[in-house]
């Protein structure tokens, strides 16, 4: 096997023509989470890809894609790679995704990054030697964390098909919440152009408890220029205020949502706002054809338990030769300290203990 690291945006751009192919052969279905441009969409302005491409015979048979952290403009050493419900790190056949996982691994130690905090979400069963690294100077902790309310939500040929298929207590509470909220005068407004959405934003940011900061919609912007098939829908009141809103794309036959948000005013959280513009959006997609709904970094309680549960790989990898291991080491013993003493442990030192947790 022949393997190759990306250390550029436009170095990873170009694997979209070969990566197309293996997604092709490798997958039943379309999935954008396992594509470059997701990747791409996803880095955040203060990381730089650490991609690792797998060559075998001249053909791309498998592709690790993570990032480098930066601090102050300088690399940090660390590699992420997957979202928080495990999408996008590994492209391979489900039975040499192993493989891959472990080359790419032992290659990012070979290229001088020292900690890898991955979260993965593997076709097959993961077994003990997919993080087994013979004959690396390397820490390995893994942990499973089954989301039982995963984010692909499988739709129906009718709306009325997949309200079936739901729990009748859920069943119930789209059906009534719907009516309460066409009782009040608001409306589904159905798809909206990219033009339209500063000003949606701006309508209800007014009324959100959580208003839309600048670094979310700047991600849902790379989305948008990404995949080029932005999707903003909202509910309006009778005055035409967005009173509850969604952001998100679609690739092949899936809807990806990206964004909610709702207004929280006290009139207005009576009338589950979230659960009736999610309605009225998948019947919407159901008539288009769509078949299923990934909600990015998971759904709701409501909708999450009708997903499909997510067996996630929580794996951390560490060089324990670095001059790192010492701070990784300090930062493993105050979280020990901060969770005996009955206090929250902040992520980010999690995430630097790594395996030393």
């Amino acid at each position: 096997m022949h393997l190759e690291l990306l250390k550029t945006r436009s170095e990873v751009a170009t694997l979209g023509m070969t990566t197309g192919s293996l997604l092709a052969a490798a997958f039943r279905h379309p999935d954008a989470t396992l594509t470059p441009q997701y990747f791409l969409a996803s880095l955040e302005p203060n990381a730089e890809p650490r991609v690792v491409a797998c060559y075998e015979h001249g053909q791309l048979m498998g592709v690790m894609y993570t990032s480098e952290l930066y601090f102050c403009g300088m690399p940090t050493g660390f590699a992420f790679g997957g979202d928080r419900m495990g999408r996008g790190l590994i492209v391979a056949a489900p039975e040499r995704e192993q493989e891959v996982f472990t080359a790419a691994n032992a290659f990012l130690l070979d290229s001088g990054l020292h900690g890898m905090r991955l979260y993965w979400t593997s076709q097959k069963a993961l077994t003990d030697e997919a993080i087994r690294l013979p004959g690396r100077s390397a820490r390995i902790r893994n942990r499973l964390e089954l989301h039982p309310e995963g984010d692909w939500l499988q739709l129906q040929p009718t709306y009325e098909q997949f309200l079936r298929g739901l729990g009748p207590h859920t069943r119930r509470n789209l059906r009534y919440y719907r009516r309460k909220v066409e009782a009040a005068g608001h409306a589904y407004s159905g798809l909206l152009q990219e033009a339209e959405l500063p000003g949606a934003l701006r309508s209800i940011n007014h009324v959100a408890d959580y208003p839309m900061d600048q670094s979310r919609l700047e991600r849902d912007h790379r989305f948008f220029r990404a995949f080029e098939t932005p999707i903003i829908a909202g509910l309006r009141s009778a005055d035409g205020q967005v009173i509850s809103l969604i952001i998100g794309f679609t690739y092949g036959n899936h809807l990806h949502i990206l964004t909610q948000l709702n207004g929280e005013t006290e009139k207005l959280r009576k009338l589950s706002l979230s659960l009736v513009l999610r309605g009225y959006l998948i019947e919407d997609f159901i008539q288009r054809g769509f078949t299923a709904v990934h909600f990015i970094h998971g759904s709701s309680p409501m909708l999450g338990r009708f997903c499909v549960p997510v067996p996630l790989q929580v794996v951390s990898i560490d060089d324990h030769r670095t001059l790192m291991t010492p701070l990784k080491k300090l930062c493993s013993r105050l979280a020990a300290l901060m969770d005996r003493g009955g206090m929250r442990v902040p992520y980010r030192l999690q995430r630097c203990a790594g395996s030393y947790l």
